[in-house]
C-alpha cells in the first residue's frame, strides 16, 4: 500500500465528504491558507488540538488521525 503524506490523507477525507476546503477551514478553526498549505504538504503537521478538531470535523476517530499524521500517542494528548 502507498503511503502518502499527511496533507494528501486530510485532502482525500475530506474530498470524500464533498466538503469544500474553506468550509473545512472554518470547521477546524484555522485560515483558508493554513489548510491549503497543510493539504499541499508546505507546512508542518498541525498540533494535537487542531489534529482533534480535524478528527471531529471528518467523524474520524483522534487514534485515526494521529495515526495518519505518523505522531506517538505517548506525546500528545488522545481525549
Amino acid at each position: 500500500m502507498k503511503k502518502y503524506n499527511f496533507g494528501f490523507a486530510i485532502r482525500k477525507l475530506r474530498t470524500d465528504r464533498g466538503i469544500e476546503q474553506k468550509e473545512f477551514a472554518k470547521m477546524v478553526g484555522v485560515s483558508y491558507s493554513m489548510l491549503n498549505m497543510t493539504e499541499n504538504g508546505k507546512r508542518n503537521n498541525p498540533g494535537s488540538q487542531q489534529l482533534a478538531r480535524i478528527a471531529d470535523s471528518l467523524k474520524i476517530t483522534k487514534q485515526y488521525i494521529f495515526d495518519l499524521a505518523e505522531l506517538a500517542p505517548e506525546n500528545y494528548k488522545i481525549e
